[in-house]
């Protein structure tokens, strides 16, 4: 086939509703799925700093994010990249930040991105809680054609963290809070706003699991198994306000039994659309028994054991590491019925239709 060369040609009514056909449709209800590695801005390496996206406001923007956590191109492979196997829903409009000025007018209109950078420029002062329900997040990425965008609807879409380092990424005592660092729409509605958060799961999260049964152990185990179980203790205080309502298990071996492939999705149940792929909530794990052995679903049923019933008092009372004086939940000195499901769910990844 023929390459099109006249573009530029065409009346400006037929270009705009051409590019505008081009655009993902934004519709409530349907969540998109965006990928991110997370890095240490002190010790991650030059590499990754090219990588690197930030607040379209960058230095000037009061809420000095990045000082030392940022987000950057995940890994999908041997190498990071914004584009190389990467499922993320952002690639979907990868082409027209950088076609020409008249498309990238088009996709900030789209997303109504002079509204949300408007609200960034007015400072956190001026903010109500009112006026995130459709919080749509502008991170850029500076490239030599244009920049890159990548809009993020807090209140639906899912975001995975893929950390690049876990020696030096969070939630560990002496910075258990890094999303904070990321900047989004207000001090207190950054990525801990961010309703669903992901994190990839490996089967080598077995590794010494029964072995090295306890709470405390894995509370203070450095590895992405250890985050989890930081933020999942994090997100069992009533008091804080930097986490999200859901995180999700990501298993990429995960594979609907044959017999059950032709079930249409439960409509209880989330969906987060990819790029290639769509990432489907695990309702029914007996849809899944032949791929069950190893898997996120085996590894959350044995975390809801080791979770409920743990002493001291609350989950998040491990954060103190001993008795804290003026700690609800070690003043108690009672144990509360914990279910992980109502923190944690699986999500298992399919074709995209």
């Amino acid at each position: 086939m023929s390459e099109f060369h006249r573009f530029g040609n065409l009346p400006t009514e037929l270009r705009l509703q051409i590019w505008r056909h081009a655009l993902q449709p934004i519709n409530p209800t349907r969540r998109r799925a965006h990928f991110f590695s997370v890095t240490n801005y002190l010790e991650d390496g030059d590499a990754l700093k090219k990588l690197r996206v930030q607040c379209f406001l960058g230095s000037d923007c009061e809420f000095e994010h990045g000082s030392q956590f940022c987000l950057a191109a995940p890994k999908f492979g041997s190498s990071h990249s914004w584009t190389n196997n990467n499922p993320s829903a952002y690639l979907w409009d990868f082409g027209m930040w950088s076609a020409c000025c008249e498309s990238n007018a088009v996709i900030e209109k789209h997303y109504n991105l002079d509204y949300w950078k408007a609200k960034l420029r007015q400072g956190r002062t001026d903010f109500r809680d009112d006026q995130f329900d459709d919080a749509c997040v502008p991170f850029i990425h500076p490239r030599p054609d244009g920049d890159w965008c990548f809009p993020i609807h807090t209140n639906r879409d899912l975001v995975c963290l893929q950390p690049s380092n876990i020696d030096a990424v969070g939630f560990y005592w002496e910075h258990e809070y890094f999303m904070q660092d990321f900047c989004m729409i207000e001090w207190n509605k950054g990525l801990r706003g961010i309703v669903n958060l992901a994190l990839e799961y490996d089967p080598s999260w077995f590794d010494g699991f029964i072995e090295n049964f306890s709470v405390l152990h894995f509370f203070q185990e450095k590895s992405p198994r250890g985050l989890l179980i930081r933020t999942l203790v994090a997100m069992d205080d009533d008091d804080s306000v930097y986490l999200p309502e859901t995180v999700w298990l990501i298993d990429h071996s995960l594979k609907r039994d044959k017999d059950k492939g032709d079930r249409v999705t439960s409509r209880e149940g989330k969906v987060f659309h990819g790029s290639n792929e769509k990432f489907v909530q695990v309702l029914d794990g007996h849809d899944y028994s032949g791929t069950y052995d190893h898997s996120a679903l085996e590894f959350l049923d044995h975390l809801g054991i080791l979770l409920d019933g743990l002493e001291p008092p609350r989950h998040s009372c491990l954060r103190h590491n001993g008795m804290y004086i003026g700690c609800n939940g070690c003043d108690a000195g009672g144990s509360d019925y914990y279910c992980v499901e109502h923190h944690l769910q699986v999500l298992a990844c399919e074709d995209a239709e």
